[in-house]
């Protein structure tokens, strides 16, 4: 019985009633394309709440406990960006977090018992499930049973940041958890009774309570229940019904795996790898090192040597490094020509610096706008404005003239599409004859890594040219001081005044930018008041002392004279250079060296491009081609995002009485059909241009369709109106106690540094 892989990722109340066999391509059926299996799993109002019961059993799955019956304590790596999940439109790599973990097993006639110890950064959790039966028609859920508790940080008191359980029976599922949490601090309690005996008919109740924190105290409920046909909830006030059946139910992919179009194998990236350390405290440490740079539960100790795990054939093999971990991260960005017409229909986002009335509204100056380029009728359609998480949809689209795109934003159209996977600019020049001929230029993306500094001869800085003082002031600021050099702001305080260049150096030994202070522009943490640099600082375009003759030589045709330098400068280069620094992994750089001190690179993401079918499921992009960013197995990125409303299952509502900001759900705007291709969009390291790929979904949302509560009423469907008693604490059994029959024990140690050998559900050696 093959336990850890008969549980779902993610538990949902309701189990859609009919699943459509797929047509995959003409590949050997014994390839990995054709057996690789898609998780589906039904989002639903009721499961937001539960998301932590779903992360807690995506995490466990991903330990795969089943296949590692009895070989002793080993070491997993559980990916949370697939089990908290992501907008699917930006790629930051995975973040993995280590577990220790020991399944055991009697007999074929006795439970499977697995045990894990955790350290998510929030303090050490531990966890014992007993799983006796996997999920079949008589027990749907399976039967086992999770207890957990979490500790705080150098807490001496057992499981004072959080406790719970898990527990499926065969006549149903309940679940209890308590603890710090929710985002808002305070006290987060959740409780849920499921009775159900099979998948056709079952009912049961769901609470969540805040108390305290930022959040203030908040109550949710719902009563449910289902039957073979239909779904029916309600918060106590209202009562909506869904539709059980997959033919009418919309799906969201989250992850997609890349495939060879002959061979059906997977395609991989050499994008990273996990790693092993030893902390400041002497203790062993797992983490994952690759193009986005470091992840670990705790700091890597400055220089440390850090060991390589590597799998090849069924087995694992090791090599030390000298981790180098920068302050920040260089990222060089290589124009690539369009034109508008190769972009039709592709989302942008910009900021007019004029109100212009355009036709069915008006678009209003210095508000960030998504727009596109309508090929057939040659205008820009815009469709919303650029909200925290996505696009937030206008009541009514507005429509402009390539004239009326001209006064909005005369000086050039300097925006980002996640559907090319970067920036997008249409230059002054051309914005007075816009037209599907005029070129629009867009980027890809390579890291720089300090043994490629010397080549450079330094960075030029016109605009947003940040320096290590000025990080300091922003950072105790409360947003209103820009982490830049008062003199280099340029365009960020408003002005078109052409003006000198920042230098900078850079410092082949350390992997940083250097200002003209000969401080290290880094910054490491955000202790201040300054939110808005949470998500790091990036400068503005820099451009390398290599590339200055070119840069020159534009301003000398414009002005006649080399003396002071505007924007549009700019791009006559055909690169230039980007540096961020923050305090998460994405912000920096984690260089492995070895033993002659030569890094090792890793795969960027490789871009692949997708012609978006037509259909009325695709919206606005039907028709077009975007680029999106393939970074491993699994992690391919670059759809936009759209919003769902959860209490309906429609699309949010942003004007009247708008979708509350607690049932928004932001879903990929649209999925890629099974068996689709993408193209390499120029050649990319070993990748010729043109080499094409099938893609496959792995891991997908089913949220399903709404009809009228009498639909429900009509197949004599009810909620439960009787007393449920829902678990509570006293329910739960403790396996921090030694006294406890679920005793999760002391956590093992290792002799040597350990290699993992799970990650994320799949047995490396």
């Amino acid at each position: 019985m093959k336990t850890s892989q008969s549980y779902t990722s993610k538990l949902a109340i309701v189990i859609f009633s009919f699943c459509p066999a797929l047509s995959l391509a003409a590949v050997p059926a014994a390839s990995a394309y054709n057996n690789d299996i898609t998780q589906s799993y039904v989002q639903d109002q009721t499961t937001s709440v539960m998301s932590n019961l779903n992360n807690i059993l995506c995490t466990i799955s991903s330990f795969d406990g089943a296949d590692m019956v009895n070989l002793g304590a080993y070491v997993a790596l559980s990916d949370q960006t697939v089990c908290n999940g992501n907008s699917g439109s930006t790629n930051t790599g995975s973040q993995y977090m280590p577990a220790v973990v020991i399944s055991t097993r009697t007999d074929n006639s006795s439970p499977m018992i697995l045990k894990a110890w955790l350290n998510p950064g929030g303090g050490d959790i531990q966890a014992e499930m007993s799983a006796t039966q996997a999920p079949s028609t008589a027990n749907p859920y399976g039967l086992f049973r999770m207890d957990f508790c979490q500790t705080s940080p150098g807490s001496s008191t057992a499981c004072d940041s959080g406790k719970g359980f898990i527990d499926s029976i065969s006549t149903g599922l309940s679940f209890f958890q308590t603890g710090s949490g929710g985002g808002s601090g305070g006290t987060q309690t959740t409780s849920m009774l499921l009775n159900a005996s099979s998948t056709t008919a079952g009912s049961g109740k769901l609470t969540q309570t805040q108390s305290g924190g930022g959040g203030g105290n908040t109550n949710v409920a719902f009563t449910f229940a289902f039957d073979a046909n239909y779904f029916t909830r309600s918060d106590g006030t209202t009562q909506q019904c869904f539709d059980r059946s997959l033919n009418t139910a919309a799906i969201s992919v989250w992850s997609y795996g890349l495939y060879d179009a002959t061979t059906g194998d997977r395609i991989q990236r050499n994008s990273g790898f996990p790693i092993a350390f030893t902390d400041a405290t002497g203790a062993v440490q797992n983490g994952y090192v690759g193009y986005y740079g470091v992840m670990t539960q705790v700091p890597v100790p400055a220089n440390a040597t850090v060991t390589q795990a590597s799998y090849n054939g069924g087995q694992a093999s090791t090599k030390t490094f000298t981790l180098m971990q920068t302050g920040g991260k260089l990222t060089k960005f290589t124009n690539i020509q369009k034109t508008l017409a190769q972009l039709d229909k592709v989302t942008f986002n910009f900021n007019p610096s004029a109100t212009v009335a355009g036709t069915g509204g008006s678009v209003t100056a210095f508000t960030s706008y998504d727009v596109y380029w309508d090929n057939t009728n040659s205008q820009f359609v815009v469709t919303g404005t650029m909200g925290p998480s996505g696009d937030q949809p206008l009541a009514s689209r507005v429509y402009l003239t390539p004239s009326q795109m001209n006064t909005a934003s005369p000086y050039g159209i300097f925006g980002y599409s996640q559907m090319l996977g970067g920036g997008f600019q249409i230059g002054q020049s051309s914005m007075a004859s816009l037209s599907s001929t005029t070129p629009v230029m867009t980027q890809k993306q390579d890291v720089i890594y300090p043994s490629d500094f010397a080549a450079l001869g330094g960075l030029k800085c016109l605009n947003n040219c940040p320096t290590a003082a000025d990080i300091t002031l922003s950072n105790a600021s409360n947003g209103s001081v820009q982490p830049y050099a008062s003199s280099t702001t340029g365009w960020a305080v408003g002005t078109q005044t052409a003006q000198g260049l920042y230098t900078y150096t850079l410092d082949a030994t350390t992997g940083n930018l250097i200002d003209g202070a000969i401080s290290p522009v880094i910054m490491t943490s955000t202790s201040g008041t300054n939110q808005s640099n949470n998500m790091g600082i990036n400068s503005g375009n820099l451009v390398a002392g290599i590339d200055m003759a070119t840069l020159d030589a534009a301003v000398v045709a414009r002005s006649g004279t080399i003396h002071q330098y505007l924007q549009s400068d700019f791009n006559a280069l055909n690169s230039y250079y980007q540096w961020q620094t923050g305090p998460s992994s994405w912000n920096t750089l984690g260089i492995l060296l070895d033993a002659s001190n030569v890094p090792v690179k890793f795969d960027p993401p490789l871009n692949v491009s997708f012609t978006v079918p037509s259909g009325a499921q695709y919206g606005n992009s039907a028709g077009s081609t975007v680029i999106l960013q393939y970074s491993g197995f699994g992690n391919l990125f670059g759809i936009p995002s759209s919003c769902i409303d959860m209490t309906t299952n429609q699309p949010c509502i942003f004007s009247g009485s708008p979708t509350t900001q607690g049932n928004q759900h932001w879903t990929p705007q649209f999925s890629i059909p099974t068996g689709s291709s993408v193209t390499v969009s120029g050649t990319q390291g070993t990748v010729p241009n043109g080499t094409t790929y099938l893609v496959k979904p792995l891991n997908q949302e089913v949220r399903l369709h709404n009809v009228s509560v009498s639909t429900c009423t009509n197949d004599g469907l009810s909620l439960p109106n009787g007393s449920i008693t829902l678990p509570t604490v006293a329910d739960w059994i403790n396996p921090s106690l030694s006294t406890s029959a679920n005793y999760v024990g002391s956590k093992p140690t290792f002799a040597a540094k350990p290699i993992p050998e799970v990650i994320q559900g799949v047995k490396m050696y």
